[in-house]
């Protein structure tokens, strides 16, 4: 009953985790793929961080997208693993601050079934196009695109959101829909299970990927050790057999300042929906 008590009391509102204090970290994950491929791959990575930092960690692959939600709001995650259009959010409201991205950025990639009617951008006008939650990246870079192109977003097309980018695809492939945006490691692991590809009709922009971001709870040495363990993590074995699978990036150093243009993209979007 009183481990019962304790748990109620570290999620409710009002009470952000302290769990740093006590030797552990908690961290979030944003549930963008399937829990194997998120146990195989942040098992990793925690893994090493947990050994630079000498912190236990404790992670949930498991965990769905309203409790991961529920806890950014808590303040419950020490350290989490975030979009880019969620961090600005997060860095503004809480003060989290940046630790890693991928080396690669990020961009959205529009995409429809090959031979098929959709071949470029303008063949998209009438279309019902797939993206996904409002809130990320993917969805904000392909609704500047396509207003950018000269699209009225809520005349020209018809626009409807899906909780993850499997979803997305797999309606797009059933026929439910004309077009899905999407990004490059989420296409790759789709090829990976489907074996099937899809036709890339245009891509956006880049920004910066999704980055690990820290509560400012934590200490500046502490930020620091695990900045450290991120960035090394690609030089380890387990860390080099992963990104094997190309699908994920090493990780470098990330600045809040690098982060601007995601703001300046989010402020543009949001004025004209």
């Amino acid at each position: 009953l009183n481990t019962f008590i304790c748990l109620l009391v570290m999620l409710a509102p009002g009470f952000p985790a302290q769990s740093a204090e006590n030797g552990r970290y908690e961290v979030g994950v944003f549930p963008h793929l399937s829990k194997s491929h998120i146990e195989k791959t942040y098992n990793s990575i925690f893994n090493h961080v947990s050994r630079i930092t000498n912190k236990n960690i404790h992670f949930d692959a498991d965990e769905n997208i309203e409790n991961f939600y529920e806890h950014l709001r808590n303040e419950y995650y020490d350290i989490v693993l975030i979009q880019p259009f969620e961090y600005v959010n997060l860095s503004k409201k809480f003060g989290y601050v940046p630790l890693a991205t991928q080396e690669k950025t990020l961009q959205a990639l529009i995409v429809a079934k090959k031979d098929g009617p959709i071949q470029n951008t303008q063949n998209l006008l009438g279309r019902k196009i797939l993206l996904p939650p409002p809130s990320t990246a993917i969805s904000y870079l392909t609704k500047r695109h396509l207003h950018d192109f000269g699209f009225d977003l809520n005349e020209d097309l018809k626009i409807q959101y899906e909780k993850t980018h499997v979803a997305c695809l797999l309606k797009l492939l059933l026929g439910f829909a004309d077009a899905c945006a999407s990004f490059d490691s989420a296409l790759a692991f789709f090829r990976h299970k489907m074996f099937i590809d899809f036709q890339v009709v245009t891509q956006t922009q880049a920004i910066p990927h999704a980055l690990f971001a820290a509560h400012p709870r934590l200490s500046e040495a502490e930020r620091e050790k695990i900045t450290q363990a991120l960035i090394s993590w690609g030089n380890s074995n387990e860390g080099k057999e992963i990104l094997k699978d190309k699908w994920l990036m090493p990780f470098r150093r990330i600045s809040d300042k690098d982060y601007d243009i995601v703001r300046e993209i989010k402020t543009e979007v949001d004025s004209y929906l």
